[in-house]
């Protein structure tokens, strides 16, 4: 594929529930090409992706399972600007405007407030991620990301770096890109958002109050 945009998602067996859910909600909204990443989906959800996304790459066989081939996935894409997105967003609307806003040799993301407010620090949240090409801090954050010392690949990236360095190298996205499950807690929502991020085994219980509504 030789295409100037594209969104990147994945999903394992565990979190392929979430999928057409996903889709449906982006597709109502946005035409850019979406490409999914078999992180280890069943036969039957890989068949329906092949069918209903624009195209499907296959990572199924990595060694590194769910998150921690995010990075991984992301230095394989075919796109010069690229955005992941996981598949526990909920779209709202047209997220197209993001290529507009990625600068690049950056990791652009939007600031994990409820979680930079918990630990008195500045982490951003990996739920979207855009880049242009392939960053070298996407290659040191692929390369690092290590199951046995990280809770998580949004963990891992933030380890990796001091104060310093993510002014460097994260370009902050407005928050209306990534509004997160804590955001509405703490009364931090915005009224304009575009992407509800609903993290966590609360958020997959909402998710699925969504899906039976």
């Amino acid at each position: 594929m030789k295409l100037d945009n594209g969104f990147m998602t994945g999903c394992d067996s565990e979190t392929e529930w979430q999928l057409p859910w996903f889709v449906e909600n982006f597709k109502k909204h946005n035409d850019t090409h979406l490409l999914v990443v078999d992180f280890g989906m069943s036969r039957e959800m890989a068949k329906w992706a092949g069918k209903n996304v624009d195209s499907l790459a296959d990572m199924s066989t990595a060694k590194a399972k769910g998150w921690f081939l995010k990075p991984v996935a992301m230095m394989n894409t075919p796109f010069t600007k690229t955005v992941w997105i996981d598949t526990d967003c909920e779209v709202l609307g047209n997220i197209q405007s993001l290529f507009d806003l990625i600068a690049g040799d950056k990791l652009n993301m939007v600031l994990d407030r409820p979680w930079s407010k918990k630990f008195n620090t500045t982490m951003y949240n990996s739920g979207i991620v855009g880049f242009q090409r392939k960053p070298g801090i996407l290659a040191k954050w692929a390369s690092g990301v290590d199951p046995s010392k990280h809770r998580g690949d949004q963990e891992a990236l933030h380890m990796m770096l001091d104060d310093l360095q993510r002014m460097v190298f994260i370009n902050e996205l407005p928050h209306k890109y990534n509004v997160l499950r804590l955001d509405h807690l703490s009364g931090t929502a915005p009224a304009n958002r575009l992407v509800n991020h609903w993290t966590g085994s609360k958020g997959n219980q909402h998710i699925r109050s969504l899906m039976n509504e």
